[in-house]
């Protein structure tokens, strides 16, 4: 088996396919070749600083050239596969003139040519690449990829709760995503006015509620077909409402916020389906996390700064075999804004080989909203899940794996090859 000595990159807006074949391959040289509008600072840093931890030893260069100019972008790759012994070029990224270079070099010459399908994590051997020796033994984190596109992890952020999935919370969540089931309104009305509960009763604190209602001008919202069930299963206990008081006690904190917003159940139970894939081995995750909170340009600026964070919220991130995945969680009525910021969030920060899913207990009751939204998630390549509270915890994780393996209209087809056999000739 041959190991790698240098890897030639044709650098591209993609970083995914950027660093996956250095990932396989872990040469002891990465010379990457790009346009200067595309191979920029920030974007080389973010390569440089992936590979920090990764590979140690690795010298990383950087070769820009002019967009037009064909005759120089050869005679580049004439002068690295010159200087440097054992080169072998990776055309998995790059814009079509670095692709034609790359055609008019190799046509003469036995130089390894290759590419990799990203989504299959499949090598394929475009010309002389035999006998390589590849690696399987590596992971992107979520904030690693994010790094990699330029934003950041914010680890903090104001009304951020960590949740702790012990075996007694998750049995908790899936009793309250049954009670939330049998009506999603009804239960994120009633999250609402747990919500209300707790600002009514500051400054108390803790998981004991008393409120005198004598004193309170707005009636407190009681929905009894969902406090009842909560009742009855051990979520809220000691239960008290009449004319004059409401009192009861939550089970524990992680129960009480998964109760005073209406959101967080279908989150929670969306991450523990994604969980309960990962453990049945049924996907290769490389990272899971839940409310990820992400800083657009990944500068982090302290409270007092005049300059203010972009930041957005993803409810659930999956890197699922290097490719990040965005899952909006909506247990009531979806709008519009819900698509373009889910579209955009995962664009930004995910790059070309993102995939949206979109978690949804009903979309809406009127027909046109409906139609209106199922076609623009269509559109924009969200693909849906719907009516989550009718169906089975089966039938959700079959129509999650088979959206991982759905490909996108990026998947490594025969053209590439074609292209540069057309070039030769």
């Amino acid at each position: 088996m041959v190991n790698i000595k240098t890897l030639v990159e044709l650098f591209d807006n993609c970083q995914l396919e950027n660093i996956i074949a250095s990932l396989k391959f872990k040469p002891d040289r990465i010379v990457y070749i790009g346009f200067e509008k595309v191979m920029t600072l920030n974007k080389m840093n973010a390569v440089s600083d992936f590979f920090k931890g990764k590979l140690e030893n690795c010298q990383i260069e950087f070769e820009v050239v002019k967009k037009n100019d064909i005759d120089l972008i050869v005679e580049k790759l004439e002068q690295i596969y010159n200087k440097y012994e054992n080169c072998m070029f990776d055309m998995t990224g790059g814009k079509e003139t670095l692709l034609t270079a790359l055609g008019i070099f190799m046509a003469d010459k036995k130089v390894p040519v290759f590419q990799f399908d990203v989504e299959e994590e499949k090598f394929i051997n475009i010309k002389n690449c035999e006998n390589f020796c590849l690696s399987d033994d590596f992971k992107i984190t979520i904030p690693k990829a994010l790094e990699l596109n330029g934003c950041s992890l914010l680890t903090s952020e104001e009304g951020d709760y960590k949740w702790h999935f012990s075996d007694e919370f998750i049995k908790d969540i899936e009793k309250m995503w049954d009670i939330s089931s049998d009506d999603p309104g009804a239960w994120n009305a009633q999250s609402n006015g747990f919500e209300r509960i707790e600002k009514l009763r500051k400054p108390q604190k803790g998981l004991s509620v008393y409120l005198n209602l004598n004193n309170i001008k707005k009636k407190v919202y009681i929905n009894m077909d969902v406090v009842t069930p909560l009742v009855d299963n051990g979520l809220i206990t000691d239960f008290i409402h009449n004319d004059k008081i409401l009192s009861f006690n939550y089970k524990n904190e992680q129960v009480k916020q998964t109760l005073i917003k209406a959101g967080n159940i279908l989150e929670l139970y969306g991450y523990i389906l994604i969980d309960e894939i990962k453990k049945e081995n049924q996907e290769d995750f490389d990272d899971v996390d839940l409310s990820v909170y992400i800083d657009w340009d990944g500068i982090i600026h302290p409270e007092y700064s005049k300059v203010k964070d972009t930041k957005n919220e993803v409810d659930i991130m999956v890197i699922n075999k290097l490719i990040p995945v965005f899952i909006s969680c909506k247990n009531g009525e979806v709008k519009k804004e819900a698509l373009y910021e889910l579209d955009t969030v995962a664009s930004r920060f995910g790059g070309k080989y993102a995939k949206k899913i979109l978690f949804a207990t009903y979309i809406s009751h009127d027909f046109t909203s409906y139609d209106y939204i199922i076609n623009r998630a269509t559109d924009m390549n969200i693909k849906v899940i719907q009516n989550m509270h009718k169906k089975s915890k089966a039938k959700i994780k079959s129509e999650i794996i088979k959206i991982l393996h759905y490909p996108s209209e990026y998947s490594v087809g025969d053209t590439p090859y074609s292209f540069l056999k057309e070039v030769e000739k």
